[in-house]
């Protein structure tokens, strides 16, 4: 099983990936994956205090993000995930 730590990093690398592309980007991925990008991509950490816990991602959930100057927002009107 590979460390918490060392997943949560191969996703901070591809979410540092995705800050540069010009285009949009369609991830199709595991439920895990999807979790633990979107977790990233709200800044939130495997470390303790750092707010990662469990997202209740349902089969065939999609979720819309929007990178902007400010940070990454989860676009709710373009997503079928509740994340808090």
């Amino acid at each position: 099983m590979e460390l918490p730590i060392k997943f949560y990093s191969r996703g901070l690398e591809i979410v540092e990936q995705l800050r540069t592309e010009v285009q949009d980007v369609v991830i199709v991925a595991t439920r895990s994956v999807l979790v633990l990008l979107a977790s990233v991509c709200m800044g939130r950490t495997v470390e303790p205090g750092g707010g990662y816990r469990e997202i209740p991602w349902p089969n065939l959930g999609y979720a819309s993000f929007q990178f902007s100057d400010d940070g990454i927002v989860l676009n709710r009107n373009m997503s079928s995930v509740e994340i808090n």
